[in-house]
């Protein structure tokens, strides 16, 4: 079983510590699928609008669209 938690937190660090990364969208969209599997809903959603208004035009935002109506369609 992977540890989500130690991972949400990796993925954290690097969103805080290095916010103008190109790698921040990536991690905040990872972070969103660990929040899915973990059912929360709430912060899954959060984090994949953060990454369409942020990062617009950005394949990870191409992803959290497809998500988000993912999600919405599955009723989370």
């Amino acid at each position: 079983r992977q540890d989500y938690n130690a991972s949400l937190a990796e993925f954290d660090k690097l969103v805080r510590n290095y916010p103008y990364s190109p790698k921040v969208a990536d991690s905040l969209l990872k972070m969103s699928y660990i929040q899915s599997e973990k059912k929360n809903w709430t912060e899954a959603r959060s984090l994949l609008a953060k990454i369409t208004q942020e990062h617009s035009g950005s394949g990870a935002a191409a992803q959290a669209t497809k998500r988000l109506d993912l999600l919405r369609q599955k009723g989370h």
